[in-house]
């Protein structure tokens, strides 16, 4: 089963989050105090390690809230998730009526039960045609038979018969009772045909056991939903939620673990120490009866976990190749790291090492220990900033063993920009906190500077990273154009109208160009300049003169009337029109919204248009759908009008990189 969206109610600061799509991976970005951590701990109350749990009106109801207003059955979380088709196989046999079903939903309230439902289940219902097609054939056989044999009471037969076929006809408000009437007037049928010392024909037993197994499908329908619920709860996937992964004891005193554990009175560290043991398949009763006794088998028992834990380690601490030795001192069973250097191996206890690997050396075992070992099992891992103490290529090298390195789905809060998965924008979701509505998440990337700061960050980042690429650069202001532009160069490519691939960049605003096009120079490479037609910077008196060479207008390149000043007068005015009211269909509502008059910049133009309406024109938000147009429908997007402009533009930025 996969998570493919998840939605909280009524929990701490969310009064409703609104739904939250996602794919094998989710990072979700907010300020302190906005509701992260409340998010992920709702969703790990759906199923946790330790089963479903009640919550707490006190602790968990929103506290700006009149208790009042709560009770048990109010609904706290509610999860979608899509079935693989083995599972879609499995549930038709449990559930026959829902063979086609793909999705399921899982809820929970204030009480600790779970609600499952079944996405388009067909409605329980009685196929007549096919029972009145059965029934004609029954009774066609058996009177048939029945004037065949002088010796049968021909009106007992006729009167069994249409008693048969009223129950048949009959019409319930419960297809369940009818299925139980039915049955019922099967035993009466053959038992009157028994008293009339009739056998039935063959054609006539088939055709009425047939009509029995549909009757006790249907009868049955109740007891094997229950089933397929039941089913759907055993096989939901694991919700493992760490926070502060606490660090594991290098130095354990065996013996006096064990007396803890006997006695009932361990400690956290004790917990996660046998999770360890768990993990690295030694069991420490075991392990401390061998104290004074088989060394021979100590040290095979302890070289064997040694090896399953430094296997598992190498695959997943990607900064230096380590390796993990568990040894006994005395009573005490150390955990020893090897970090493998040119000259030497130099073999340190784990509580010396850094507090970075340490989280990294917790966090396997944690999961590993949850999850069936060897972290692959059926779990969801919801990590509440993870990586604090890495590296920052540690924390980015993080996010790829998430993407890449675990079966399971991922769902992180983080802080960091090395922790945004830059390059998959779309696994990204913000979160912010308003006092009237509680905490809410945004795929749109909205929010304060605070909010996005992380993601600016990363995006400046990444922007460094490509500042040297061995093709050709177009440097534009924004990433809306970077949006645009790409779209429109692979139509280019695709339609064979110019062979040259381009890298696209976005530097953030016109007053940035200067630093990168001086790096540019300094490389001696080949990148043009893409600017708006309202520019901020003038070259050359603003800009070196090597880049005012390589500078391209649009509304130098393709002026028409001044209509010219962003990529989106590119597009037909009526297609952008359609782009900007499906972005803003929520918040226009039935309001009357024309497109505005022709003859001024779009951007300018539905500024105003939406401010009439009390509304803050954002350039993503129609980019965004035009992302989602050229997917389902390029044709409609590149007209011969609009390639006739892109085709131009092309030809410009050409130029300007030849020159």
């Amino acid at each position: 089963m996969k998570l493919v969206e998840f939605r909280v109610r009524n929990y701490r600061s969310i009064h409703d989050s609104g739904p939250v799509r996602l794919d094998r991976l989710l990072s979700i970005v907010g300020r302190n105090e906005t509701g992260k951590t409340n998010l992920l701990t709702a969703l790990a109350s759906v199923n946790r390690v330790d089963g479903v749990q009640p919550l707490s009106e006190v602790d968990d109801f929103p506290r700006d809230r009149e208790l009042s207003e709560f009770n048990e059955n109010v609904r706290v979380v509610d999860t979608l998730w899509e079935l693989s088709p083995a599972e879609r196989s499995k549930l038709g046999e449990i559930f026959p009526r829902a063979q086609h079903v793909k999705q399921v939903t899982i809820g929970r309230a204030y009480k600790p039960t779970r609600y499952v439902g079944f996405v388009e289940l067909p409605e329980l219902t009685v196929d007549r045609a096919l029972v009145e097609q059965i029934a004609t054939r029954i009774q066609q056989s058996v009177a048939t038979s029945a004037r065949r044999k002088r010796d049968i009471p021909e009106d007992d037969v006729e009167a069994a018969l249409a008693t048969f076929s009223e129950v048949l006809a009959a019409d319930s408000a419960s297809p369940q009772l009818w299925a139980q009437a039915v049955l019922d007037e099967v035993e009466g049928l053959q038992e009157a045909l028994d008293d009339a010392g009739m056998i039935l024909p063959k054609v006539a037993e088939t055709r009425l056991n047939s009509l029995i197994d549909y009757a006790r499908s249907i009868e049955g329908d109740r007891d094997a939903q229950i089933q397929a619920i039941t089913w759907i709860i055993d096989s939901m996937p694991t919700f493992v939620y760490m926070s502060d992964v606490p660090a594991l004891d290098g130095h354990q005193n065996i013996p006096d673990l064990v007396n803890r554990v006997r006695a009932g009175r361990i400690t956290e560290g004790d917990e996660h120490f046998l999770k360890l043991a768990r993990v690295a398949g030694f069991d420490p009763e075991t392990l401390n009866e061998l104290l004074e006794g088989d060394y021979r088998k100590r040290h095979q028992m302890l070289n064997r976990a040694s090896g399953v834990v430094t296997r598992r380690l190498q695959q997943l601490w990607s900064d230096r190749p380590v390796r993990v030795r568990f040894r006994i001192d005395g009573d005490y069973f150390d955990t020893l790291i090897t970090e493998q250097g040119e000259v030497c191996d130099i073999e340190v206890n784990l509580n010396a090492r850094s507090r970075g690997f340490q989280w990294f050396f917790s966090l396997y075992v944690n999961f590993a220990a949850d999850t069936a070992v060897g972290g692959a099992g059926n779990a969801i891992l919801l990590l509440d900033e993870p990586g604090l103490h890495l590296h920052a290529l540690g924390q980015y090298d993080l996010v790829h063993f998430f993407q890449k390195g675990l079966q399971n789905q991922v769902i992180f809060t983080t802080h960091s920009p090395f922790m945004v998965p830059v390059k998959h924008l779309e696994l990204l979701r913000t979160v912010t906190f308003h006092r009237d509505i509680g905490t809410q998440v945004s795929s749109l990337l909205e929010g304060d500077d605070r909010t996005l700061f992380p993601v600016r960050a990363a995006l400046g980042y990444e922007l460094g990273r490509a500042l040297f690429p061995d093709e050709a650069t177009v440097v534009v202001e924004e990433i809306v154009d970077q949006w645009y532009l790409s779209a429109m160069l692979e139509r280019v490519r695709e339609l064979d109208i110019i062979g040259s691939h381009v890298t696209v960049t976005p530097v953030g605003g016109a007053q940035r160009l200067l630093y990168v096009t001086a790096l540019m120079a300094a490389e001696n490479l080949d990148y043009v300049l893409l600017l708006n037609g309202a520019a901020d910077i003038d070259p050359p008196t603003r800009l070196q003169e090597d880049a005012a060479t390589h500078t391209v207008y649009l509304n130098g390149t393709l002026a028409d009337d001044g209509k010219v000043e962003t990529l989106e007068d590119l597009l037909e005015p009526a297609l952008y029109h359609e782009l900007v009211v499906a972005a803003y269909k929520s918040e226009i509502g039935r309001r009357k919204f024309d497109m505005p008059p022709a003859g001024r910049p779009r951007v300018a133009a539905y500024t105003e248009a939406l401010a009439a309406l009390d509304l803050q024109f954002v350039r993503t938000r129609p980019a965004r759908e035009f992302i989602k147009r050229i997917a389902t429908d390029p044709e409609a997007v590149f007209t011969e009008a609009v390639m006739n402009k892109v085709s131009t533009l092309v030809d410009a930025l050409d130029e300007a990189l030849a020159d």
